[in-house]
């Protein structure tokens, strides 16, 4: 399966930070998507039917503990994680910031 990737640049608002940092304690890890399918095909012969969705149109995508589609995953790469914490970006041993910031 191909997928979808997508990047997101969350408002700097109370909000945008509680989602940055559940998705990076693991807390939201899922998505879910609305969309209309333009173009799909589907195979009937095993149980349960595969639907392959070659064409759609994207109406939403949502971060969720509990996404519509199991094999989603999100993640905040790199750049975003040093451009909100960066005293990440020292070489060295940073267990002990992970530690911190994951309030151990």
């Amino acid at each position: 399966a191909t997928g979808l990737r997508f990047e997101l640049t969350p408002p700097d608002t109370q909000t945008g930070r509680d989602v940055l940092a559940l998705v990076e304690r693991g807390d939201i890890s899922g998505m879910s998507f609305g969309f209309r399918a333009l173009k799909e095909s589907w195979d009937i012969t095993p149980s349960p039917y595969i639907r392959t969705v070659t064409a759609a149109e994207l109406r939403e995508i949502t971060v969720t503990s509990l996404p519509a589609y199991t094999d989603s995953n999100v993640e905040i790469a790199h750049r975003s994680l040093y451009a909100q914490h960066p005293e990440l970006r020292q070489t060295g041993d940073n267990r002990r910031r992970w530690a911190e910031l994951a309030g151990l």
